[in-house]
């Protein structure tokens, strides 16, 4: 396995994401994945949100500074 370096970025389309992973000889499946945005502005500080797949397979998005 590969190590990861905290140092690169990562960015792709949540639909381009396989649902199935193979690790080894076992076999997971993906329901969420978690983002980091970088700070904005002088404030410093990133903030994470969260992706979930749904059963139907459609990714739905959770962000706590969001109102709904």
């Amino acid at each position: 396995m590969d190590t990861f370096n905290s140092n690169n970025t990562l960015m792709c389309y949540l639909n381009d994401v396989s649902e199935e992973i193979s690790i080894e000889s076992n076999k997971y499946r993906l329901t969420g994945i978690t983002a980091y945005i970088e700070p904005s502005g002088l404030s410093g500080i990133g903030h994470y949100i969260a992706y979930v797949r749904r059963l139907s397979g459609q990714w739905e998005q959770h962000d706590d500074l969001t109102r709904t």
